[in-house]
């Protein structure tokens, strides 16, 4: 990893690189069997002093690596939305294909575990509850009785 010049830079992309480190080997072989030492030693970087300075335990580091993905794909969404201007069938046909590309991608183990994280279960709960209630203000906005005569 090259080193940068400013320190909070250098710490942004350690950051960065702590985060898709760890996330590829949870999903490769499961949260788990995953141990911080196993990450600080695939970047070459202290686990006391370095990478528990970043994240305080394994459980942060999953739940900052989680948000990161949900932050990506609602990103994409946006995106989608503002680029192509689809109509409501568009938008659903790209929401369930993205969510089922990201679900082929995870072993079963790496999503059962996840329910033994209570922070990460309560920001996926969260999340849920908030797109359902943006899909329930959506929807009635952009069908206006089309589908439901």
């Amino acid at each position: 990893m090259k080193k940068l010049n400013h320190p909070t830079e250098y710490r942004k992309e350690l950051r960065g690189r702590i985060l898709e480190v760890a996330m590829q080997d949870f999903i490769q072989r499961g949260i788990r069997a995953v141990k911080m030492d196993d990450i600080a030693g695939s970047l070459g970087i202290s686990k006391r002093t370095t990478l528990y300075e970043i994240f305080p335990n394994k459980e942060s580091l999953l739940l900052e690596g989680i948000r990161l993905k949900q932050a990506m794909g609602e990103e994409e969404m946006a995106k989608y939305v503002t680029e192509k201007n689809p109509n409501t069938m568009d938008i659903i046909m790209k929401f369930y294909h993205m969510q089922m590309e990201e679900l082929s991608s995870l072993p079963l183990t790496f999503i059962t575990e996840i329910s033994r994280y209570p922070l990460v279960t309560e920001f996926l709960r969260k999340k849920h509850q908030k797109s359902e209630e943006n899909a329930n203000r959506f929807f009635p906005t952009r069908c206006q009785g089309r589908l439901f005569p």
